[in-house]
């Protein structure tokens, strides 16, 4: 019985962790904004 159990939260862990996963799967864009001198820093 107590194997039984075991599994049955091993597998609600398995599922809840496969729907977060996915949930949190989305594609994130990111934007940035710079200058840049010329020269600057570039010869050693």
């Amino acid at each position: 019985m107590i194997a039984g159990k075991s599994m049955g939260i091993t597998i609600v862990l398995l599922l809840l962790s496969t729907v977060l996963s996915v949930a949190f799967a989305e594609t994130k864009e990111i934007i940035a904004e710079g200058t840049y001198i010329m020269g600057d820093g570039e010869t050693a």
